[in-house]
């Protein structure tokens, strides 16, 4: 029997409508395996750390935020907001020794 990790996938609004423009598709076409669950976002700097925890309370093996470079953060400084969280979050976790990777 093989472990399929359940993933809660954070997307910035405007990072995923201009990846999928590059590659000729659209956001809606995307079909995600059913482990993956994704919410687009405004802005990942506006993801708060609780929403973060609160997708490992729910249930999820593993998190992944997706968001503009830092240098082409659509929203400025959004990209590196959501960096920050991040990481406290990450620190967080191994404070209580789950692992977490990058």
């Amino acid at each position: 029997m093989s472990f399929t990790p359940d993933i809660r996938l954070f997307s910035c609004h405007y990072t995923s409508q201009q990846s999928c423009a590059d590659e000729g598709h659209e956001l809606q076409q995307l079909n995600f395996p059913e482990n993956i669950k994704m919410t687009r976002v405004v802005c990942t700097g506006k993801l708060e750390e609780t929403t973060l925890l609160k997708a490992f309370e729910d249930g999820a093996d593993g998190v992944y935020v997706v968001g503009c470079p830092a240098d082409g953060c659509h929203n400025v400084k959004g990209s590196q907001r959501a960096a920050k969280r991040v990481e406290a979050v990450r620190s967080a976790l191994g404070a209580l020794y789950i692992m977490t990777t990058t």
